[in-house]
């Protein structure tokens, strides 16, 4: 079990690599196993040995039956007793489905570094939570690895390991978006991760028709783990209508999902069920949200707050 002292370390360092936790979707891997090793000049025998590695699930590779993770992965190794250190060499998370293993392989040196063997990482994609699943620990043995405190390496395991992967289950906020139809006053992409009154603002655009709303903006993001899709917004009129439509990606066309009226100045949080015909099988997500008149405004042309937009 890693200790509480491990994971003050590793969330001081990710919040400092990733900024704000929001604008990712966390992905957390371990390995573990009882091993004798070596960190710089101390030799450690029969200790619980945990390498973990935190990152965006949005950056796993999927090359066929191999999954990878490199991408702005932070990787540490917590020997019981000893406080963690971090690898200063590239470390790969890895789930390899032809030989059922998952674990961590070192591409600074081009070899592996500790790897689980269970049946059960033949079907596993790397993208959702996953175990802990026990099995055959696979170290390669004597090979220095790098980091903070010197070089590590494996000289000895015991017959068992653990493989776990921990997604984060929080709101992903939108990767890209686009504003199809209406005019941005202020606000970019940034402005959706939090609920902070840091609002993206919009006028109604130009329409061809009464049935075409003149604020339509479309929104795409990674969430494999979703259920629902939100939006916190408030207007400064009465009258209008929200709806949200997702992307089906079966039938490749959207669908309504939900349809409100808009608070007048009241930021109001609206959330919305989607199925999982509306989630890619990468974990790509897509809603498309709309505003327009459909009752008595006060004021014209109207002005539509925007605070945060996500998947949970």
């Amino acid at each position: 079990m890693i200790k509480n002292s491990f994971h003050i370390i590793a969330i001081s360092i990710v919040v400092a690599f990733f900024g704000d936790p929001a604008a990712a979707q966390q992905i957390t891997i371990e390995a573990s196993t009882f091993a004798s090793v070596r960190l710089g000049s101390t030799t450690y025998t029969d200790r619980q040995v945990t390498i973990t590695g935190i990152g965006d699930v949005s950056n796993v590779q999927n090359n066929g039956n191999v999954h990878l993770l490199l991408t702005d992965l932070v990787t540490f190794v917590e020997i019981e007793g000893v406080e963690p250190v971090m690898f200063t060499d590239a470390i790969q998370a890895v789930v390899n489905n032809n030989s059922d293993l998952g674990g961590f392989g070192n591409t600074s040196i081009g070899n592996g570094l500790l790897f689980i063997f269970n049946s059960e990482l033949a079907t596993y994609d790397m993208t959702t939570t996953f175990g802990p699943v026990f099995g055959t620990p696979i170290p390669v043995f004597g090979v220095p690895h790098q980091t903070t405190d010197g070089a590590f390496r494996i000289d000895a395991v015991s017959a068992s390991g653990s493989f776990t992967v921990t997604v984060n289950e929080g709101s992903a906020p939108p990767a890209s978006y686009i504003v199809f139809r209406g005019i941005e006053l202020s606000g970019d992409i940034s402005d959706f991760a939090d609920s902070d009154d840091v609002k993206a603002e919009y006028n109604p655009g130009f329409t061809l028709s009464t049935t075409e709303d003149p604020v339509w903006l479309i929104f795409e993001a990674n969430a494999p783990t979703a259920t629902s899709f939100f939006v916190e917004s408030s207007a400064g009129t009465t009258g209008l209508r929200f709806r949200v439509e997702a992307w089906n990606w079966s039938t490749q066309s959207y669908e309504e999902i939900g349809t409100v009226s808009e608070s007048f100045n009241n930021d109001t949080v609206h959330e919305f069920q989607i199925s999982p015909a509306n989630i890619d099988t990468n974990g790509a997500v897509r809603s498309r949200v709309g505003w327009k008149m459909n009752g008595l405004l006060l004021n014209f042309p109207w002005e539509l707050d925007v605070d945060q937009i996500g998947w949970n």
